[in-house]
């Protein structure tokens, strides 16, 4: 049984540190390291975790945000297999013994994730969450049968029933937007070690540039079936509106930087990832329309364009950024009502 690394990052977070390591405690599987790394916090993380100091490796720094926290507990890490797992997160409790089983069958994947199930501190809960979180999933019309080009199927015993694996070469996917919880994850240190860990310039859609570089030089696997709880402070948005704008300018950082670093394969699959690009253009012209920012609308808008000549809606956009500021206003409170009134 090889050993598993668990690197939870906090800050914080102390009223709900010793849920998530309490989930990994009670995992079917038995070798498990925890690392847990206080991200310079200033509240009382440490106290709430006293009761699981002899169970721990605790590791206080400075702050440094969660990719430098990441970082660091993958430093520390001696196990042969690596796990994230985010303070406010929950494991089932056989995650890990499932997602092993999946490394252990396939020697040629070094990434696993898993589908995983939401829940706020209000009640509401909603499982199966996948293709609603990421919104790779609506802007594509993909399913995961359309990412992965293999699927098996895998018996899990404390399930006691078989469940679907994918499996195979994902980054021309990934490249469009990410699909990867991190609490979800469990991967091989040794293939993580041949690469740099998260790029801590990003400290807002790091992992999409991290599993974008793991997943081009290693096959990934899925399990349809959901493995991880996750809280959600604002049901139907885990990022967030105010980091909108700078989780899509990351993205296309990101990619751009991407195809500069792989040429051959930017010119093997180049309309595919112009029209990614493309895409993340429309979604940053949108966001500024959204916000009555009339100028770069029209700019993002262009940007767009330069990627991908014929797009209705880039067009669109721009058309609608010489639109008057009071029409721009009114049918954002127009939307936002309709929006109300559906979810009522």
């Amino acid at each position: 049984m090889k050993r598993i690394s668990v690197i939870i990052p906090t800050y914080n977070c102390s009223k709900y540190v010793g849920g998530a390591i309490q989930s990994i405690l009670d995992q079917s599987y038995a070798n498990i390291e925890i690392i847990v790394v206080d991200d310079g916090s200033t509240d009382d993380t440490k106290d709430s975790i006293l009761p699981f100091m002899n169970r721990i490796v605790y590791v206080f720094q400075e702050n440094r945000g969660l990719p430098g926290a990441r970082n660091r507990g993958m430093q520390e890490a001696s196990g042969e297999y690596l796990a994230f797992l985010d303070a406010d997160d929950l494991w089932r409790n056989n995650k890990l013994e499932i997602q092993a089983k999946v490394l252990d069958s396939f020697p040629y994947v070094s990434i696993v994730f898993s589908d995983f199930s939401v829940f706020s501190e209000s009640g509401y809960r909603k499982d199966c969450y996948f293709y609603k979180c990421f919104p790779i999933f609506q802007q594509y019309d993909y399913n995961i049968s359309d990412i992965f080009c293999n699927k098996t199927k895998l018996y899990a015993p404390g399930l006691n029933k078989e469940l679907t694996i994918y499996y195979g070469n994902i980054c021309k996917y990934l490249f469009c937007g990410n699909f990867i919880l991190p609490s979800s994850v469990l991967m091989r240190k040794s293939a993580v070690d041949k690469l740099s860990g998260f790029d801590e310039k990003y400290k807002i859609a790091e992992e999409t540039e991290f599993f974008l570089r793991i997943c081009t030089s290693f096959d990934a696997a899925y399990v349809d079936h959901p493995l991880v709880d996750y809280l959600v402070k604002r049901i139907g948005n885990l990022t967030g509106s105010s980091n909108i704008e700078r989780l899509i300018k990351n993205a296309i950082n990101i990619q751009e930087s991407y195809i500069a670093k792989h040429p051959q394969l930017y010119q093997a699959n180049r309309p595919h990832f112009d029209g990614a690009v493309a895409k993340s253009y429309i979604r940053l012209a949108y966001y500024y329309l959204t916000m009555i920012n009339n100028r770069n609308a029209r700019v993002e808008a262009r940007n767009s364009m330069s990627w991908k000549y014929l797009q209705l809606r880039a067009y669109a956009y721009w058309l609608f950024s010489f639109c008057p500021t009071v029409l721009l206003t009114a049918a954002r409170k127009l939307k936002g009502s309709i929006r109300q009134n559906s979810t009522d």
